[in-house]
């Protein structure tokens, strides 16, 4: 008889085994390519930009409108940073894997292609994905501006 995937514990939550993987998310059935646990530290780096850096201050009024504005700017960038992290952070084992065959040579270890690579790479371009954000936009509009001149 095979065992459950699914253990309880005494305080009702259900804990999955290091194996489990969390499948891809999808919308009306196209995957997106984006793994959950990525998202979810792409959010939580986001949280630490937000809270521990200020990457998202108030305007310094205490108005209903000037905190719903504030509001709505941090979980704008709270999204922005998840979805960064989600696309962005898959390649961080890779280039890992690269860097290390290249400056070292020999067989790539396995700590370099595993998930938790992945998920701290994630975390980091949670943190910082507002300033990658911005630098790219100033960026493109630069290139626009110098396109639309000539």
């Amino acid at each position: 008889m095979a065992t459950e995937p699914i253990v309880p514990t005494a305080a009702g939550l259900t804990l999955y085994p290091a194996g489990v993987a969390l499948p891809p998310l999808t919308i009306l059935g196209v995957q997106l390519g984006l793994r959950p646990e990525l998202l979810i530290a792409g959010f939580f780096g986001a949280l630490v930009a937000m809270l521990l850096l200020n990457s998202v201050p108030s305007d310094g009024e205490d108005t209903w409108r000037s905190m719903v504005r504030t509001a709505l700017r941090r979980m704008g960038v709270a999204l922005a940073s998840s979805l960064m992290a989600g696309y962005v952070a898959p390649l961080a084992p890779l280039v890992a894997g690269g860097v290390w065959s290249k400056v070292v040579g020999g067989v790539v270890p396995e700590f370099l292609d595993s998930m938790a690579v992945a998920v701290l790479a994630a975390f980091i371009v949670g943190v910082f994905a507002q300033r990658i954000l911005q630098l790219s936009a100033r960026r493109l509009s630069a290139v626009g501006k110098k396109g639309g001149a000539s």
